[in-house]
């Protein structure tokens, strides 16, 4: 019968330890997709079904492509995985764990709630304090989409914020819903 580890043993664990504590604690500084938890339950009377057209007075202008390539490829590659920076008009079918949305030009998301691989992201969906998280992070960008509804449910507000290569775009968008 061991009484204990040998030296070896033990020092494989501590660095075995150690390994796993270091990606909690760089989890824990940069925010992990993953890391945050967020309600699975949708609020009260929180609905996207419908048809949604932009507010272009209550929105930021849609980022330049060319512009975005000027401040370096990261960014411009990652804004492409974000569709509603750039739509004029989106329509959402909602079922209890997911949503599906319609971008200008045939672009279609899956929304799930929850953590979800979608290509190169590992992206988080849920409700913080009434409003839709979408959390995405990968290998060298991280991106948090915030979706909040005013006016009875006809107004849809989505802040994105992405960084990715050093460089960081925020742009505010405003829809209105026409059907239900």
């Amino acid at each position: 019968m061991q009484r204990g580890l040998s030296r070896e043993q033990t020092g494989v664990r501590m660095v075995v330890a150690g390994r796993w504590l270091g990606v909690a604690v760089l989890c824990w500084l940069g925010g992990c997709a993953g890391s945050v938890v967020l309600d699975p339950n949708p609020p009260q009377g929180f609905r996207l079904d419908g048809e949604w057209l932009l507010d272009p007075l209550g929105s930021d202008p849609a980022p330049r492509r060319r512009a975005l390539r000027q401040r370096g490829f990261s960014i411009a590659m990652a804004a492409q995985d974000f569709p509603v920076i750039r739509t004029r008009r989106m329509l959402i079918e909602e079922s209890p764990d997911s949503v599906g949305i319609e971008y200008d030009g045939g672009v279609y998301r899956d929304l799930s709630w929850g953590v979800r691989r979608r290509g190169l992201w590992e992206v988080n969906a849920g409700w913080e304090e009434g409003r839709l998280l979408i959390l995405s992070e990968a290998a060298d960008a991280r991106a948090r989409e915030t979706v909040t509804l005013s006016d009875g449910g006809r107004r849809m507000l989505v802040e994105v914020k992405l960084n990715a290569g050093g460089q960081t775009l925020e742009v505010v968008r405003v829809f209105i819903r026409q059907s239900r």
